[in-house]
């Protein structure tokens, strides 16, 4: 079996004519390379790549932070340097998927890089750019924290500018759809981070764009996610004053109550959340906490804790509703593997609910998760599997009954790790499961912004640009690093057209 990266994918119609025809002609749509008749050209001199791309000066504040910018010369020095190592990668990163899956290659390049300042910066420079131009809201979100751990960086400008340009560039419905799809998707992550004010720009370039791709499923899906926005914006704001009390008299009943609810239903902080509400005003949370923080190794305990939950969450709407759905599925879901008979089919019966709750649909009942959802489902695959290098477990097969527009088409799957652990992989699909193609990745952060939506992702194909029509794909989850594999509940392949 032969496994690709987009970054090292050889453009070659003799690997599979399907292939081939995905990418198109070999010519960027923008950027600083160009390709003609097999030679490549370069539009611009270097030091003009640096003054019109993503340059260090347009972002810097006066903040603390490890390392100042490095300056213009030697980044000018070190995008030489990387233009010649990486030429190959350049000249074959045309279409989005493979900006995007260069972006994220450079992202981990820079994170080893520990020697050279100017070469790391400029390497995470390189990764924003690329994300952007992929219209890839996580990465380039990724790629942007990442640079300002270690660089003197206004990261809200660069996102906010990141969003302008991205938004600018979707020109088609379905680009718009896409566009708007990734906003919403990135928007728990933002707000995992206190990052509110990005959290309303992500909601608005996410609006917008649905607006223009008049897709009236995903308005409405994106007006319950503003207004989950708004909830959790006056929340994070009740919370200062509850940690101004909590300082001064930590056992306040009312302000353990504000910073638990605000820990546990909106930021899905339970560690530091259950001992806040153990404290609290409210008697059902008090002691549904209490419970919790003295534990269980019982199966049967575990399954207690699940049902309170569940009976809560029943009684719930909106974030709230979904928080205590997820912690219901947590504790079910640790329970189960030691369980048998009856109670077995239960809790299995249970989770069953929960996740039909949690999961996408083109509806959005009181109370759902709000989260991009598939427009029409083409196929599904709904056996438990995980990821692996090569496992016979790990690949999903998505059959159609009759062939549709690879390019506007979409992956949901639902997935999830081990608690507590982090884990990383990639999203890769195939035609003939031999040459298989990075579309996606899934991070700790991603995994922890998932966890609010019924642990449910998304990857599309909006970036092949040329027009090819198809009836099977085989999707495969390929884990890379983390204490634990991804298990895999189900992937959806959804038509994402009018």
């Amino acid at each position: 079996m032969i496994a690709y990266s987009l970054g090292s994918l050889q453009l070659d119609r003799q690997i599979h004519p399907k292939y081939a025809a995905l990418f198109g002609p070999r010519s960027t749509e923008v950027g600083c390379i160009t390709m003609c008749a097999g030679k490549t050209f370069f539009t611009f001199f270097l030091v003009e790549i640096v003054l019109l791309g993503w340059v260090a000066s347009d972002f810097t504040d006066a903040k603390d932070a490890p390392l100042p910018v490095p300056n213009r010369a030697a980044r000018v020095k070190s995008l030489r340097v990387i233009r010649e190592l990486y030429k190959a990668e350049f000249e074959q990163a045309i279409t989005r998927p493979q900006r995007s899956n260069l972006a994220r290659k450079f992202i981990d390049l820079a994170l080893a890089t520990r020697e050279d300042p100017a070469g790391r910066y400029v390497l995470f420079n390189e990764a924003v750019r690329l994300a952007v131009e992929a219209r890839d809201v996580t990465t380039s979100f990724r790629a942007i924290d990442e640079m300002a751990r270690y660089y003197r960086v206004d990261a809200r400008s660069m996102k906010s500018v990141a969003l302008r340009r991205m938004a600018e560039s979707a020109k088609k419905p379905i680009e718009k759809r896409n566009l708007a799809a990734s906003a919403l998707s990135a928007i728990d992550g933002v707000i995992a981070s206190d990052e509110y004010g990005i959290a309303e720009q992500l909601a608005k370039v996410a609006q917008d764009s649905a607006r223009k791709a008049r897709d009236g499923d995903l308005v409405r899906q994106i007006k319950a996610k503003t207004d989950e926005l708004a909830d959790a914006k006056r929340a994070y704001g009740a919370l200062k004053g509850a940690l101004a009390i909590l300082r001064n008299t930590p056992n306040d009943p009312k302000a353990n109550l504000v910073a638990g609810n605000y820990y546990c239903f909106h930021k899905h902080d339970w560690d530091r959340g259950i001992p806040l509400l153990t404290r609290g005003s409210d008697p059902v949370l008090r002691s549904l906490a209490q419970r919790e923080l003295r534990g269980t190794t019982r199966p049967s305990g575990m399954v207690e804790v699940a049902d309170k939950w569940l009976a809560l969450a029943e009684r719930e709407t909106g974030g709230r509703k979904t928080a205590m759905l997820s912690r219901a599925s947590h504790w079910y879901n640790k329970a189960l593997p030691k369980l048998s008979g009856l109670t077995k089919q239960t809790v299995e019966r249970q989770l069953e609910r929960i996740n039909r709750s949690l999961g996408p649909t083109g509806k959005i009942p009181a109370g759902q998760p709000i989260f991009a959802s598939p427009r029409r489902v083409i196929a599904t695959d709904n056996h438990e599997g995980e990821s692996g290098r090569f496992s016979a477990k790990n690949v999903y097969v998505l059959a159609s009954q009759r062939p549709v527009l690879l390019n506007q088409t979409a992956i949901f799957y639902q997935a999830q790790g081990a608690a507590g652990q982090d884990t990383s992989g990639t999203v890769s699909f195939s035609l003939d499961q031999e040459t298989w193609i990075a579309i996606g990745e899934w991070t700790p952060a991603s995994m922890k912004a998932a966890a609010t939506r019924g642990n449910w992702h998304r990857v599309d194909f909006s970036g092949f640009e040329k027009e090819i029509r198809v009836n099977r794909i085989f999707v495969r989850f390929q884990y890379t690093s983390g204490g634990q594999k991804l298990k895999i509940h189900r992937t959806i392949w959804s038509y994402e057209g009018k």
